[in-house]
C-alpha cells in the first residue's frame, strides 16, 4: 500500500512542534523495564524508536508502507522491523508488554478503530499496556478539526485520508478502548500541543505550493470555529493549537 507520506519530506515527525522531552514524556508513561518485548505501531519514520532503541528491550517497529519502514531503519537502530497493518498484525497472541502508537489511530476510519483496539490487546501480554497519542478534542472542536485537516489532505491528494481519517474524541476514545476489551483506561495529564500550521504543511504535504497553503487558509478562515479554540493568521500562516490526549490502558 503506498503511503500518503511517500512524496513529503523527512522530519514530518516533529512538523507539530513536538520535542524530545515531549516523547520521552510519553514513553516514561509505560514503566519500562529491562527485557520487556516492544512494539512501536504505525511508527512512520521511527520518532519514537530512536528513543526507545536506547533501552535494554526487545523493539519491534511496524508500519503498513514500506517506504516508511525504509526511513525507519535508516533513524534506528538494533530493532526488528515489519512490513503490516495495524488491523492485522503479524504477530502471535501475548507477544509483547507494550504497544505504542502515536498519531496513528486517527488514520484508520470509524468502524475500525475498534478493531484496531482489539488487534492490539490481542498482540498484548496480560497485564501489557497500550499507549496512544492523539488530540485532545470536544465534539464542537473535533468537527472543525476534522474539516480542517480535511481539506489539507484533500488538497495533498492523500485519498486514503480524506476517506477514512476519523478523529475520535476523548469520550469516544474511552468508550472504544474499553468495549474492545480494555481495563483502567488513563489519561495522564500533560501540557504537550500540537500546533496545526499552513505553513509548515506548506513545505512537507504540498511540497512548497503556495497555491494550496493558500486555498486551505481561504478555507479554514471560512469555517465556524469553537469559541474554545484559537486561530491565529499572521504572514500568510493559518495556526490552531490543540491539546494533545495521551491514554494508557490495560490488558
Amino acid at each position: 500500500m503506498k503511503s500518503p507520506y511517500e512524496g513529503i519530506k523527512r522530519g514530518c515527525q516533529y512538523l507539530h512542534g513536538f520535542g524530545k522531552n515531549d516523547i520521552s514524556f510519553f514513553l516514561g508513561l509505560a514503566g519500562l523495564r529491562d527485557g520487556m518485548v516492544v512494539l512501536d505501531a504505525m511508527c512512520g519514520e521511527g520518532a519514537l524508536s530512536q528513543q526507545l532503541s536506547k533501552k535494554n528491550i526487545e523493539l519491534h517497529l511496524l508500519d503498513n508502507s514500506g517506504f516508511q519502514i525504509g526511513r525507519a531503519k535508516e533513524n534506528v537502530k538494533g530493532a526488528e522491523f515489519h512490513i503490516g497493518s495495524v488491523l492485522e498484525m503479524p504477530f502471535s497472541d501475548g507477544t509483547f508488554d507494550a504497544v505504542f502508537i502515536r498519531n496513528g489511530v486517527y488514520e484508520v476510519s470509524k468502524r475500525s478503530q475498534i478493531k484496531l483496539y482489539k488487534e492490539v490487546l490481542r498482540v498484548l501480554k496480560k497485564g501489557g499496556l497500550f499507549l496512544s497519542w492523539t488530540l485532545g478534542l470536544d465534539e464542537a472542536q473535533r468537527d472543525f478539526v476534522q474539516a480542517f485537516v480535511g481539506k489539507k489532505d484533500k488538497l495533498a491528494g492523500f485519498d486514503d485520508l480524506v476517506r477514512n481519517r476519523h478523529l475520535m474524541t476523548r469520550s469516544e476514545l474511552s468508550s472504544d478502548l474499553k468495549a474492545a476489551g480494555f481495563s483502567n483506561v488513563g489519561f495522564p495529564q500533560n501540557s504537550i500541543e500540537y500546533v496545526l500550521s499552513t505553513q509548515k504543511w506548506g513545505k512537507t504535504d504540498f511540497l512548497g505550493d503556495k497555491k494550496k497553503v493558500s486555498s486551505l487558509n481561504e478555507y479554514v478562515l471560512g469555517l465556524k470555529k469553537p469559541a474554545s479554540l484559537s486561530l491565529e493568521e499572521h504572514g500568510g500562516d493559518v495556526r490552531l493549537v490543540v491539546s494533545a490526549l495521551l491514554s494508557v490502558s490495560q490488558k
